[in-house]
């Protein structure tokens, strides 16, 4: 089940190729996010420079 939010109001999806979908999507970010070092080290540097 995947449960989503929106400005006003929020959605439950179930469906077998909704949920599918999302995870795909997930397992794309997932596999393209930064390390922990790597996403302190910039959150440092956007700290410092801004």
């Amino acid at each position: 089940m995947v449960f989503t939010e929106y400005l006003t109001g929020a959605l439950y999806l179930d469906s077998r190729t909704e949920v599918s979908a999302h995870l795909e999507v997930l397992d794309h970010m997932t596999a393209r996010a930064a390390s922990t070092q790597r996403t302190e080290k910039l959150l440092r540097e956007y700290r410092e420079n801004h």
